[in-house]
């Protein structure tokens, strides 16, 4: 008997039976249903004359730059369904970035029959709009306001708080952690410290660990002689930096290089932020960097060169973060809708990842669905990122 086993890749195509197993989501599309789709951006077309050289208008204002790029993936997003036979019928509305144009758009639209909105574009109005209609309305863009406003119909797509990162992070820490030498770097700063003994309670709980070691920065710099101390030959050694600061994450790596050869070393992050910046992504190969992301655009995949290469066929340019965010919600979004008798339903049908976002909807009782999906990455040593979770 011959037993054949085939690798599961997030980028390649699974039988529904091993998506659902894996938790998944997976197409089921309805091809008898059609979808009604509402797109709420801010243009602002009101402001500009027909006689004003598009190459100025384009220049001169950065929300109808957002608004224009994000409705361009929108639309491929739009045309790549109907290619596949998703019958949708859609509706743009102009919201001008104005409470008073949102308003108008309320009282003199009937949206009874309207599957979900997307948009507006920022939270605060994308809030406003949920209270008052009665559709499931789909918050495009991060804001910091939104971990206090919620309603039952909002759907918050982008949940990108340092607090998710960090507990998605410690979650693979935990589920791969077998006998690792922790050491956790931090840069002692008072706003930190809460993150720091956080991280130190939680891999405490971890099956069989018995010491967590913490090295804190003096003004940023790291005495080599503590690392000497902490790290250890012959064994696994998990080094945890806790600090978004410049100095301290550098003197960390340059603490690291060396023992480079002689260790087997994996930093992680909390995050990946500018303190990595001037950090040479080969010393982060080397060091098998891993780091959580809620974006994440990997140009291995062919599934991502053939998003690049259409778009800048129809737009005559490559796709700006905006116009993958468009592409990435309105997809996910309708064929969610389309494989499911309702949003709610869609939602909860698992974790998908299309070009850069991740989604994976959880929903507060009482409250909204909130996006909860994280990459988890690794640089390896010959520079290509792995997908890890």
């Amino acid at each position: 008997m011959i037993l054949k086993i085939k690798p599961i890749i997030i980028s390649e195509k699974i039988e529904d039976e091993e998506l659902s197993e894996i938790g998944l989501f997976t197409e089921n599309l309805n091809f008898e249903k059609t979808i009604n789709v509402a797109i709420m951006l801010p243009y602002e077309l009101n402001k500009y004359a027909d006689s004003i050289p598009e190459n100025e208008l384009l220049r001169g204002n950065s929300i109808f730059n957002i608004a224009t790029d994000f409705h361009m993936g929108a639309s491929m997003a739009i045309d790549s369904l109907k290619r596949k036979g998703v019958k949708i019928n859609v509706s743009y509305f102009d919201t001008q970035n104005s409470n008073y144009k949102l308003q108008t758009i309320v009282d003199r639209n009937d949206f009874s029959h309207t599957d979900v909105v997307i948009g507006p574009l920022f939270y605060n109005k994308a809030y406003w709009l949920s209270k008052n209609i009665n559709v499931p309305v789909i918050a495009p863009l991060y804001s910091k306001d939104q971990d206090e406003l919620s309603s039952g119909n909002l759907i918050k797509s982008d949940s990108n708080s340092p607090h998710l990162l960090e507990v998605e992070l410690l979650n693979y820490m935990e589920d791969n952690y077998n006998g690792e030498n922790v050491i956790i770097i931090n840069d002692g700063i008072e706003g930190s410290q809460s993150k720091l003994w956080q991280a130190v309670n939680k891999i405490k709980t971890f099956d069989s660990i018995q010491n967590v070691s913490v090295i804190k920065s003096e003004k940023g710099f790291i005495d080599n002689a503590k690392f000497a101390e902490k790290i250890k030959e012959g064994s696994k050694n998990w080094i945890l930096l806790i600090s978004d600061e410049i100095v301290t994450t550098a003197a960390a790596v340059n603490n690291l290089k060396v023992f480079i050869e002689g260790y087997d070393i994996t930093l992680f992050s909390v995050e990946k932020g500018r303190n990595f910046d001037s950090i040479e992504n080969s010393f982060l190969g080397q060091l098998n960097f891993v780091f959580p992301t809620t974006d994440f655009v990997n140009m291995e995949n062919e599934n991502v060169k053939n998003f690049y290469d259409d778009f800048r066929s129809k737009n005559y340019s490559y796709p700006s973060k905006y116009a993958i965010r468009g592409f990435d919600i309105t997809y996910d979004t309708l064929v969610r809708l389309a494989s499911e008798e309702s949003l709610e339903e869609g939602l909860k049908g698992g974790k998908s990842f299309r070009i850069s976002a991740a989604f994976n909807y959880n929903k507060k009782l009482f409250g909204s669905f909130e996006n909860n999906g994280v990459y988890i990455v690794q640089y390896n040593k010959e520079l290509k990122p792995v997908i890890l979770k």
